[in-house]
């Protein structure tokens, strides 16, 4: 009875992706038809079909196991918004103080459609890679087991790594806020923070550690949150604005699986805050392109648009296009192929740069550095980008893999809650936030993080468990 449950479950889930594979198909084929009209009727149906394909490959991806507010929902999400933002303000001719800066006045319209294109075919075949991986039943109901102690282990080394991380974390916010002050946005990519900042990043990670060992105490999680949530804010005020925001992001997807379920109210309360916390982020925008002080910060934030804010937070992340833009314009003529060897050589930008050169393999990661002239200077990384300047327009056909990657650690992180493992939950959240900014990062810069708190939790625990045990256990 069982296996023929099973059966019928996975006939259904087949159809419904032979079903989406045939819709992702039509809307790249529409893409490819209306690929030669004038830019304005191009933009016009563009726009509505990458919205379409979002929409229906989220509902898609329910349907077939995964959850709304999940890893690989919001990784289709955050790809939407950093890489069509700019076409979907300009399609919507919105009133923007920035509207001559919007991509689409910064590139040929043949190469913003060659881009957008290649764009729409990596999100297809990333979306139909996570829904393959949702065809295999979720292993959820399985009873947990909780070993003696774990609790107690968790918390232990949560307190360790909040010990650990605090000064470094406060000492690198505050430099670069003081930076910014003082000198502006560009100063605070001059400070020599890098080495610390794994360290810093292990308050984060011992937050989480705490929040999960102590998962039934409501209060003590909703301070823990909320203290987390304030901080990132305050260190935006560094003009840095991405990291804040996935690192939040993941926090209240640690608190709402773990800790308690969204409510209505709980939901409108998030959404409120969501919203001045997108004004204040689109404040800090425009206040990092002054030298002002205090009193300027109060008076452009007087100033912004209440009605609109996510119009200036699409314009805000959504140049990221242009990344993808330069690199077909620029590869292969001035970098060969590379065929995967920049995600290999991403192991040598996780060891320290005291060990020897590494700039070769640094170039090979991050590989805005093979732009010409000063291109690179202002922009960022692209997951999409990567894609084409690893194997060109093969890249599309390899978008597959990205999208079984982000669902496999979204399947992963979900089996460790209801397993509850707190170390697998809280390595799991912490690659959660990573891998958002991988839209707009590199593979290198988005796993060199997850790799030395690994290694370090590991031994941490091995420590912990080891004096936990003598003392519940003395000889």
């Amino acid at each position: 009875m069982e296996k023929s449950f099973l059966r019928k479950v996975l006939i259904i889930k087949l159809s419904y992706l032979s079903l989406s594979i045939a819709v992702n198909a039509l809307i790249l084929f529409i893409a490819m038809l209306v690929s030669g009209e004038s830019f304005d009727d191009w933009i016009r149906v563009f726009t509505f079909i990458s919205l379409f394909q979002l929409v229906f490959n989220i509902i898609a991806l329910k349907v077939l196991g995964e959850e709304i507010f999940s890893l690989s929902n919001l990784f289709l999400i955050f790809s939407y918004l950093f890489h069509f933002g700019h076409v979907v303000l300009f399609f919507l001719q919105v009133d923007l103080d920035h509207q001559n800066v919007l991509i689409t006045n910064s590139v040929s319209a043949e190469l913003l459609k060659k881009a957008s294109e290649f764009t729409l075919f990596v999100q297809a075949f990333v979306a139909i890679g996570m829904m393959v991986n949702f065809i295999k039943p979720l292993k959820l109901d399985v009873a947990a087991h909780y070993p003696i102690g774990r609790n107690q282990v968790a918390h232990y080394m949560g307190i360790i790594c909040v010990l650990i991380g605090l000064g470094p974390m406060i000492y690198i916010d505050i430099t670069k806020v003081m930076a910014f002050l003082q000198n502006g946005y560009l100063a605070t990519f001059e400070l020599e923070v890098s080495n610390i900042y794994i360290l810093a990043r292990l308050t984060i990670v011992g937050i989480m550690l705490i929040i999960v060992a102590n998962r039934e105490s409501t209060k003590l999680a909703t301070i823990l949150v909320a203290i987390t949530v304030l901080y990132e804010v305050f260190s935006m005020f560094s003009g840095g604005r991405g990291k804040a925001v996935v690192t939040i992001l993941a926090t209240i997807y640690l608190y709402t699986k773990v800790i308690k379920k969204v409510r209505l109210r709980i939901f409108l309360t998030y959404f409120v805050f969501g919203y001045f916390l997108i004004n204040i982020i689109n404040t800090i925008r425009e206040f990092r392109l002054t030298s002002g002080d205090i009193n300027s910060f109060v008076r452009i934030l007087s100033n912004q648009n209440l009605f609109n804010p996510f119009i200036d937070i699409v314009y805000e992340f959504g140049g990221t296009m242009l990344t993808v833009c330069f690199s077909i314009l620029y590869f292969p003529q001035h970098v060969p192929i590379q065929w995967g060897t920049n995600y290999l050589f991403s192991v040598f930008t996780w060891l320290p740069s005291s060990i020897g050169n590494l700039e070769y393999f640094i170039d090979k990661v991050q590989y805005i550095t093979f732009f010409p002239g000063t291109t690179e200077k202002f922009m960022g990384g692209s997951y999409i980008g990567e894609l084409y300047y690893s194997f060109n327009l093969y890249g599309i056909g390899m978008a597959i893999f990205v999208g079984l990657f982000i669902s496999f650690i979204s399947r992963k992180i979900r089996e460790g809650i209801v397993f509850y493992s707190p170390l697998r939950i809280v390595l799991g959240i912490i690659l959660f936030s990573n891998m958002l900014w991988w839209v707009r990062d590199y593979f290198g810069s988005m796993l060199r993080e997850v790799f030395w708190i690994a290694l370090f939790l590991f031994g941490l625990k091995l420590i912990v468990t080891y004096f936990v045990y003598r003392k519940n256990y003395p000889v």
